[in-house]
């Protein structure tokens, strides 16, 4: 913990998670607001904002009237998003100076919110992580109401770097000399509330891996020696490059000792096991060192028996994958193989809606069944027969019926009511899938070999259609 910073366990009466009673607390110790309250479930943002809204109140009238006008104008602008019947709660605790904030919000929603906090108008926001990521959005104090986390697999303690990237928040330059950190601590859990040290953070942790598109582009260098230059300036490598340095200095500093005979008896024994485990170590870290390379290799053998690569350059496929961002090698056979030119362009729109989708643990869209889902289905199959990994031929049909009913010119409203997610995942859904459209507008070559050729008007309407009302982008 920063000096700036000071670190203070809530003492509660009961474990039940009433963040009212942490706020009276807090208000108690000196009343550090605005606060962020983090909590690590959509759901509980939403229900611990209604639950403090029934017996706190934070705006005067003149302030209630502002933030009255800032809904109005927002109403007018979306007023589809903001009459949803799970919003109606949000409004009402806005006019108090209490919010919600999380990924399931619609976009236009999450930005009302952050306007009026950025405003003052907001003195409390129950938020998810993701308020602490990107955009700076300083508090006076963050509260974390556990310090235990689902993500996605399994529940797990918060890291350090986490737990510094939301504290970071406490505290306004200019306004707080010191920012406020208050950790809930469960009583039939103390060992949840998480202690961290600010030289406890994990390091970073490189996730790089070499993409289709990342090969297709290099493949047009034709020079091996940039090819090698690149792959090792990743962080992965250069990580396991200084990692082997170190091992190999300490290795020679020991044998050196040994030689001279400055370890007798137990030293020299301890330092014979500490010089044969460093030698499996720069053996594991050769291997790490050598990941990258490994992986372009290997795509460079798929990409050649599908016809992507040239001995001057790449062919017709390898051009049109080089211009995608991610999936390169599913999207460019649906491309090729007529998948994106021959069905009727509602099914168009619901196929491209499943690249590189991720389901939750259950069904959240109603299932549906076109007979060009089944076609990407049995290409997914070839695909992985002819050796493509299956991380690159990624599809998923759950999200189709979204962009299948948006297409045809349903309201968002009655798409809602075909889903489970929440406005803001459908609107994430679609967006992405926009993005994909204009990245095949631009692979697309006007007047090339069918039925590329033909794709670029197609997918333009396809997104004109989709990229509408509560989908269209905020600016």
């Amino acid at each position: 913990m920063s000096e700036k910073r000071a670190a203070l366990a809530v003492p509660l009466r009961s474990d039940a998670p009433d963040p009212g009673a942490v706020l009276e607390a807090i208000a108690t110790a000196g009343g550090h607001f605005p606060l962020l309250y983090f909590v690590f479930s959509r759901r509980q943002t939403e229900e611990m904002a209604e639950q403090v809204a029934q017996n706190w109140d934070f705006l005067l009238p003149d302030e209630k009237r502002r933030v009255g006008a800032e809904i109005k104008e927002a109403r007018d602008a979306y007023p589809g998003l903001l009459n949803l019947p799970g919003r109606r709660t949000l409004l009402r605790v806005l006019v108090q100076g209490i919010a919600y904030h999380h990924a399931g919000l619609a976009p236009q929603l999450k930005l009302l919110v952050e306007r009026l906090y950025c405003q003052g108008l907001v003195r409390v926001v129950f938020c998810t992580e993701t308020f602490a990521a990107g955009v700076n959005y300083p508090a006076a104090s963050a509260v974390f109401h556990a310090c235990r986390k689902w993500d996605g697999r399994d529940f797990r303690m918060l890291r350090a770097r986490e737990f510094f990237q939301m504290a970071g928040r406490a505290g306004r330059r200019g306004y707080d000399p010191v920012g406020w950190v208050y950790v809930r601590v469960p009583a039939h859990r103390p060992d949840e509330a998480g202690f961290y040290r600010e030289q406890a953070v994990e390091p970073v942790e490189s996730t790089f891996t070499v993409s289709p598109a990342t090969v297709l582009n290099m493949w047009q260098w034709g020079d091996e020696s940039l090819v090698d230059r690149f792959l090792e300036r990743s962080l992965l490598s250069f990580r396991a490059h200084r990692q082997m340095e170190s091992a190999g200095r300490e290795m020679e500093m020991l044998r050196n000792q040994l030689r001279a005979g400055l370890l007798p008896g137990r030293k020299a024994k301890a330092a014979q096991r500490r010089i044969r485990h460093l030698g499996r170590r720069v053996e594991e870290l050769t291997g790490v060192a050598r990941g990258p390379r490994r992986q372009f290799q290997a795509l460079v053998d798929v990409l050649g028996r599908l016809g992507y690569l040239g001995r001057d350059g790449l062919r017709p496929p390898g051009l049109f994958a080089a211009r995608l961002r991610y999936q390169e090698i599913l999207v460019t056979e649906m491309a090729f193989r007529g998948l994106l030119t021959g069905p009727p362009a509602a099914e168009v729109a619901a196929i491209l809606a499943g690249v590189d989708y991720e389901p939750g643990r259950y069904p959240a869209v109603e299932p549906v069944h076109l007979r060009a889902m089944a076609a990407v289905r049995r290409l997914q199959e070839v695909l992985v027969r002819r050796g493509v990994p299956p991380d690159f031929c990624r599809w998923h049909p759950e999200p189709c019926l979204l962009a299948y009913r948006w297409y045809q010119g349903c309201s968002f409203a009655d798409l809602l009511g075909l889903t489970t997610l929440q406005e803001g995942d459908v609107i994430s859904i679609l967006r992405r899938e926009i993005d994909l459209l204009r990245q095949l507008e631009d692979a697309a070559i006007p007047g090339g070999e069918e039925p590329v050729g033909r794709l670029r008007e197609r997918v333009s309407h396809i997104r004109a259609r989709l990229d509408r009302d509560e989908v269209e982008a905020i600016v």
